[in-house]
C-alpha cells in the first residue's frame, strides 16, 4: 500500500477520534434531560428494555417515572429552564414525562434499549447516559459516511474527503444534538448510509448486492423516523437511475419529473379560494369557491358545510369549522389595540341561525375571538358586520368565516364581499366597492380600504381532490385539511406566512451553528459580539464558493448532483412544513418554529457544499495573496475549533457555573 493511501486512511480515523472526543464532551457536559423531549425518548427505550416487548401508546411505568421525576428535580431542570414544576413525586397522580414518543417507529428505541437492558437496576441517570452513547455511535457513523460520500464524488486525494468529515466532527450544534437520546440521531445516521448507497447505485449501476443494501437501508429509515420516509419516495427513483445506461440517466430524471408533474395535476383541483385556509373539521367534499349568478354584483362566493355549534371551541385548535385568512404580520401589528369593523354578505340554502364574520387575535397559545354576530340567514344575502376592539397583546391576527349553527341542518352557508376596515364603521349599512376585487370603496359617507385579501374570491389556488385527500388521510391519520391548506399557503401566500418563513429560516440557521439543550442560542461576547452575523457571512461565502467553482465537480457527476440537490431540497422543505403540521399548526395556533435538527438528515450533502465552497474560495485567496495552500486549511481548522470552544464554554458556564 502506498504511503499516501495510508495517510488518507489514518486521516479518517484521526477525525473519528476527534468526533468521539467532541461527542463525549457534550454527552457528559449536558445534564440529564437537557435535550429535546429526552424524558419521552428515554421512557420508550426503558419500557422495551424492561418488558422485552414494544410498548403501546399510553403505556408507562409509575416507578420509572418517579425516578425520572426525582432526577429532573436533582438536576434543576425546571429551575434552569425557568418553568413551573409539574407533579413529579406524587404516585397517586400522573407523573409528568414531557411529550410521549410511544407512537414513533421503534428501531432506534430497540437499539437504545440494549445498554438499558444490560444496566437494569442502575441509577436512572446512568441508564440515560448509556442511551446517549447509542446516539454517539450514530454521530460517528455520520462522520464516516461523509467520508464515503465525498469519496464517491471526488478524486482519490481530494481534500474534501477529510475536510467534510472534520467539519461534521467539530460542528458544535450538530455534535451536541447527536449525543442526545433522540430517535432523530439514528434517522440521520441511517439516512446518511442510504445516501451513500444511492450515490453508488446511480454512479456505478445496479447490482444485486447494492440493491439489497439499498432495500435494507430504506427499511431501516422506515422503521426509525417519519422525517426520513422520503427515502421510500426516492427508492424507485434510485433504482430507475441505477438501471439506466449512463447516457440515458438524465432522461430518467426528466421522466421522473414528468411523472411527478402529471401526478400533481391529477391530484389537485385548481378552483379553491386563494388565501382562505380550511380548519381540519371542514371535511367537505366540494370546492370552497363557487361561481354565483350575480348576487349583489358578486361573481364568486365561499361555500361551507354547516356544523353544529358544539364543534366550535372544543379545545382542539384546528377543530373550528369554517375558513380563516392570515392577516400579514405588519398589518396585524399596526392594528394591535385598535378598533376594527368586520363584515360580509352571507346567505344559506334555507332559513337557519348563523354567524357573521369575526377575528382571532392570537396571544401565545390563546385564541381571543371577536365578532361573530348571530344572524338569521336565508337564501337572500344579508350584510352582517361587527365592531371589534382588538387587544393590545395580540401577536397574530386571523379573519374567520364561521360555518356553525345552533341548529343541526345538513346545508351550506355562503360568504362574499368580506370586509375588514380599521376604525368604527356603520354596521347597519353595507359598503359599496369601487371595483370587482373589493379592495376599497365607500362605506356610509366615507371611503375605506379593505384589509381582506381576495374578499370576493375571484382569485383561486389549488387544493387536493377529495379522493386523493381521503387516500392520504387513510395512510397518514394525523394529516388533515388544515395542514394541507397550510402547506399550500407556505408556497402561495408569502404575505400571510412571511413571519413564519423568516422566523423559521433564522431559527434553523442559528441552531445549525451554535445552540444547545432545548434550542438555547448564544449571546454575544467580547470575543464574538455578533456570532451569528459572522456565521452568516461564512455561510454565504460557502454557498457562493460552491456556486462559483463547484460546477466542475457537478459537470462530472451531473445526475448524482441533481439527485442530491433534490433530496436535500425535499428534506429542507419538509422541515419548514413540520411547523405547520405539528402542535396545532403554526399558521393556525401555536407558532412553533422548527430547528435545525429537522434538516440534519441532509447534513452530509450540506456539509460538502459549504466546505467545498470554502476550500475553493480559500484556494483563490491564497493564490492571490501568494500564500501556501496550507494557510487556507489552517484557517478552516481554526474557524471550526473556535466555534467548538465558544459553544463548549457557554455550555459549561450555563450548566456548571463556577462556585464561590
Amino acid at each position: 500500500m502506498k504511503i499516501v493511501d495510508i495517510v488518507q486512511r489514518y486521516k479518517i480515523w484521526v477525525i473519528l477520534t476527534i468526533g468521539l472526543i467532541t461527542g463525549l464532551f457534550y454527552l457528559f457536559a449536558l445534564p440529564p434531560w437537557q435535550h429535546y423531549d429526552e424524558p419521552g425518548h428515554f421512557e420508550y427505550a426503558w419500557l422495551i428494555a424492561n418488558r422485552l416487548k414494544l410498548p403501546q401508546q399510553g403505556d408507562f411505568d409509575q416507578n420509572m417515572r418517579l425516578a425520572v421525576g426525582k432526577s429532573l428535580l436533582e438536576s434543576r431542570f425546571f429551575e434552569i429552564a425557568n418553568l413551573t414544576q409539574p407533579n413529579l413525586t406524587d404516585p397517586s397522580k400522573p407523573i409528568w414525562i414531557g411529550v410521549e414518543q410511544l407512537g414513533d417507529p421503534p428501531l432506534y428505541y430497540v437499539l437504545a434499549s440494549i445498554p438499558l437492558f444490560i444496566l437494569r437496576g442502575a441509577p436512572i441517570n446512568v441508564q440515560l447516559y448509556a442511551g446517549r452513547i447509542v446516539s454517539l455511535l450514530f454521530f460517528l457513523l455520520v462522520i464516516y459516511m461523509s467520508f464515503k460520500f465525498a469519496s464517491e464524488l471526488t478524486s482519490k486525494h481530494h481534500s474534501l474527503r477529510w475536510t467534510a468529515p472534520l467539519f461534521l466532527a467539530m460542528l458544535p450544534a450538530f455534535a451536541e444534538f447527536m449525543t442526545a437520546m433522540n430517535d432523530l440521531t439514528a434517522a440521520i445516521g441511517f439516512f446518511s448510509v442510504w445516501l451513500v448507497i444511492s450515490i453508488r447505485l446511480i454512479k456505478n449501476g445496479f447490482s444485486l448486492k447494492k440493491g439489497l443494501f439499498l432495500t435494507l437501508a430504506t427499511i431501516a429509515c422506515f422503521l426509525t423516523q417519519k422525517a426520513i420516509w422520503i427515502s421510500i419516495i426516492f427508492f424507485p427513483v434510485v433504482l430507475l437511475l441505477s438501471l439506466l445506461p449512463k447516457r440515458f440517466k438524465l432522461f430518467g430524471w426528466i421522466f421522473t419529473i414528468l411523472i411527478i408533474s402529471i401526478s400533481g395535476l391529477l391530484a389537485f383541483n385548481f378552483g379553491d379560494a386563494a388565501f382562505w385556509l380550511r380548519p381540519n373539521n371542514n371535511n367537505q367534499d366540494f370546492s370552497a369557491r363557487i361561481a354565483i349568478n350575480n348576487q349583489n354584483n358578486f361573481t364568486y362566493a365561499l361555500q361551507g358545510k354547516v356544523y353544529p355549534d358544539i364543534m366550535w371551541g372544543t379545545g382542539n385548535p384546528g377543530s373550528n369549522p369554517g375558513f380563516f385568512q392570515l392577516v400579514p404580520k405588519d398589518i396585524g401589528d399596526a392594528l394591535r389595540g385598535t378598533t376594527i369593523t368586520i363584515g360580509a354578505w352571507i346567505w344559506a340554502d334555507q332559513v337557519i341561525q348563523g354567524y357573521g364574520p369575526g377575528v382571532n387575535s392570537l396571544f401565545q397559545f390563546q385564541d381571543q375571538w371577536g365578532g361573530f354576530k348571530p344572524v338569521t340567514l336565508s337564501q337572500r344575502p344579508v350584510f352582517v358586520a361587527s365592531v371589534v376592539q382588538l387587544p393590545g397583546n395580540q401577536e397574530r391576527l386571523q379573519i374567520w368565516l364561521r360555518t356553525t349553527s345552533p341548529e343541526n341542518k345538513d346545508i351550506r352557508v355562503y360568504y362574499s364581499g368580506v370586509v375588514l376596515a380599521e376604525g368604527e364603521w356603520p354596521t347597519q349599512t353595507a359598503p359599496n366597492f369601487f371595483d370587482g376585487d373589493g379592495s376599497g370603496g365607500n362605506w356610509g359617507t366615507r371611503q375605506f380600504t379593505n384589509l381582506v385579501r381576495n374578499p370576493q374570491f375571484q382569485q383561486s389556488w389549488p387544493f387536493l381532490k377529495p379522493t386523493f385527500l381521503s387516500l392520504i388521510a387513510s395512510r397518514i391519520t394525523t394529516l388533515n385539511q388544515m395542514q394541507i391548506s397550510s402547506f399550500i399557503s407556505l408556497f402561495l401566500d408569502f404575505d400571510g406566512t412571511a413571519w413564519y418563513i423568516k422566523g423559521t429560516s433564522a431559527r434553523i440557521f442559528r441552531t445549525f451553528w451554535l445552540s444547545y439543550a432545548w434550542g438555547a442560542q448564544l449571546p454575544g461576547s467580547t470575543l464574538l459580539p455578533r456570532p451569528y452575523l459572522i456565521l452568516l457571512v461564512f455561510t454565504l461565502l460557502g454557498i457562493s464558493g460552491s456556486l462559483l467553482t463547484g460546477f466542475r465537480m457537478a459537470r462530472d457527476n451531473l445526475v448524482e448532483f441533481i439527485f442530491l440537490i433534490s433530496v436535500s431540497a425535499v428534506v429542507i422543505v419538509a422541515a419548514y412544513m413540520y411547523g405547520v403540521y405539528s402542535m396545532g399548526g403554526a399558521l393556525r395556533y401555536r407558532a412553533y418554529l422548527p430547528v435545525a435538527r429537522y434538516i440534519f438528515p441532509a447534513i452530509v450533502p450540506i456539509a460538502c457544499i459549504l466546505v467545498l465552497g470554502w476550500q475553493d474560495l480559500f484556494s483563490l485567496g491564497m493564490r492571490y495573496l501568494k500564500l501556501p495552500r496550507i494557510s487556507g486549511i489552517i484557517l478552516f481548522i481554526v474557524f471550526i475549533t473556535v466555534l467548538n470552544l465558544y459553544l463548549a464554554a457557554n455550555v459549561l458556564t450555563h450548566f456548571h457555573p463556577p462556585t464561590g
